[in-house]
């Protein structure tokens, strides 16, 4: 059975991030198109198997401070389909494949556009996490199922170092 990821997680960090504009850079925050959702393969985080679940973002709003649905209209921003959440551009494209920083905050859109969330791995075997809202956690300390991880500056996870803040993580990441 699936954990209940707000039970399961907490996070202590800054949430800022270098990254300015819209879009952020692969190489800032990790190889954007290539990113996988962990929830769709074996391994659902460092050591996990979970499947994988999209939440409603904490901050998309449309212009009345209500979430957009696709009904609503396919303008610029957040729309919702059933569960999912995807992002329209300003260019109105949908971002598909990529990482957005959107409102100061990261996110990251699978091939089919949908927001995803939980544990992902990046080409490089790098991890990140995203909130079930959708934001990348920056720069803190993630819970996740009694273990604790280090997220840098960049969103990705620390390993076999000493954190900012003077702990040891391994080599898959866990404080110990």
């Amino acid at each position: 059975p699936a954990p209940a990821p707000q039970e399961n997680v907490s996070a202590n960090t800054s949430n800022n991030t270098s990254t300015t504009g819209n879009s952020a850079k692969a190489g800032v925050v990790g190889p954007g198109a290539n990113m996988t959702k962990k929830g769709q393969q074996k391994n659902a985080g460092p050591g996990e198997n979970l499947p994988s679940e999209s939440r409603k973002p904490e901050q998309p709003e449309n212009q009345q401070g209500s979430p957009q649905t696709v009904a609503e209209s396919e303008s610029a921003g957040w729309h919702q389909s059933g569960q999912n959440w995807y992002y329209i551009k300003q260019s109105g494209q949908r971002a598909v494949g990529e990482m957005l920083n959107i409102k100061g905050a990261n996110y990251y859109f699978d091939g089919n556009g949908i927001m995803a969330t939980g544990w992902l791995q990046d080409p490089n075997g790098d991890w990140y996490y995203l909130r079930d809202s959708g934001d990348m956690i920056i720069s803190g300390w993630l819970s996740y199922k009694n273990q604790w991880y280090y997220l840098g500056q960049d969103g990705k996870m620390l390993k076999d170092t000493v954190t900012p803040d003077g702990y040891r993580v391994n080599h898959e990441g866990v404080w110990s």
